[in-house]
This record gives C-alpha cells, structure tokens and sequence, in this order.
C-alpha cells in the first residue's frame, strides 16, 4: 500500500488532494475486503484527471485487477495508468467539427449521407431528413429508404448512378425528383 500509493503520488503524477486522499481511502479499503466486494465497490476502471510535475492536467484512465489469496482476501491490487488526454481532445474536437458541419449543412441546405462500404451502415446527416421529411426517431437510414422516397420515373437513374460509382469507386453527381408522402415532388 505505502509503495503504491507513494508511487502514485510522487513519482508519477501529483493528482488533486482530494485525489490522493481517494487513493489512500480506497487502498486501505482493500486490504479487509473480498475479491468481489473490492469490484463491486470500485469496479475496474477509473477515470481521473492529474495534475504532472510541471502543472499540467493530464486525463488518465487506471485498469485495476485486484488479486486474491488462497482464502479468496485481496492479496495485490495491479493498476495500470493509461494517459488518454490527447484522444480525449481529438474527440472534443471532432464533435465541434462535426457541429459545425451540422449546422454548414442547415444554413445552406445541403445534406451529406455516407455509406461504410465494409459493414453497409448508412449514415445520413440531420439536414438530409429534414429534406427527406423523415422523422430521424422513426427511421433507420437505408437505401432502400432513399430508392423508396425518389420519385418513380427517376429511381432507374438514380439507382444506376449510385451502381455505377460504387463498381468504380468515383464520384457521381445526379439530380432527380422526390416523391413527398403527401403528394408533394421536391427535386435535388
């Protein structure tokens, strides 16, 4: 325990006090507890933030496998730190990126669809339902879905288009007619 949380401490990274005295706590917990109560207490993962030597915050996710004796008492507690700062601020700055992509796309009603030529998942922007007048909650994109709202005398055009750039792997551009359930043709 003293080892550990020395280790934790000082030679690696400086975490709030109130971090460290988490640490102290939960130690001392483990050394009177099961196997089973020490994960049902803390479980296995931990995300902290922690402070470096040089001050700066740092986002560490622990992995902690607790190992019991022969009577089933926690004898060893492994944790090891993961820094993961860096993939957290790639994430933050995707989900911007894809924000301001959202609303690129609402301003100039423009939508954008992609399609994962491995797993054939389908992913449409908000702005193509709005323009597809789907309600995003009642619907998974798909399409079939899309063939389905194109107006009948287009689909041959459009499912050509699409036949075709995916057996070349290039980009296709078409314009054709959808067929509103109300009645109501849009062309795009």
């Amino acid at each position: 325990e003293v080892d550990l949380i020395g280790h934790l401490s000082s030679d690696v990274l400086m975490g709030t006090s109130e971090d460290q005295q988490d640490v102290r706590e939960r130690y001392a917990a483990l050394a009177h507890m099961t196997c089973e109560e020490a994960l049902a207490r803390f479980g296995t993962t931990a995300e902290r933030t922690w402070r470096t030597r040089d001050g700066q915050l740092r986002i560490v996710v622990w992995r902690l496998a607790y190992l019991p004796d022969e009577n089933g008492n926690v004898a060893y507690q492994v944790a090891s730190g993961l820094d993961i700062t860096e993939r957290k601020r790639a994430e933050q700055d995707l989900q911007r990126s894809q924000q301001r992509m959202a609303d690129a796309q609402r301003i100039a009603r423009i939508g954008s669809w992609e399609l994962d030529l491995v797993t054939h998942t389908l992913t449409w922007s908000d702005e193509i339902f709005r323009m597809f007048e789907i309600d995003k909650s009642r619907f998974g994109p798909s399409y079939e879905t899309y063939l389905a709202a194109v107006h009948p005398e287009d689909r041959h055009v459009a499912d050509a288009a699409f036949r075709t750039s995916m057996e070349t792997r290039e980009p296709y551009s078409i314009t054709n007619r959808l067929q509103m359930a109300d009645g109501r043709i849009k062309s795009v």
